[in-house]
């Protein structure tokens, strides 16, 4: 926000660069929050499919 305010001060161009850096680290990091969830799901998916194939595996005998 401070390179904004400091963009701001010196030109509209220096503002609308600095807000679309930004936006860049912002989509950045929602990218790699959403990348998280996403590793958290699919272990989680892993998991539930380990413990249906033990239990079938114990059917089995």
């Amino acid at each position: 926000m401070r390179a904004f305010e400091v963009g701001l001060s010196k030109s509209p161009e220096a503002a609308a660069h600095a807000a679309e850096r930004m936006l860049n680290c912002i989509d950045f990091e929602l990218q790699m929050v959403k990348g998280v969830e996403n590793s958290t799901e699919h272990e989680l998916f892993q998991e539930e499919v380990r413990a249906q194939k033990q239990k079938l595996d114990e059917l089995r005998r």
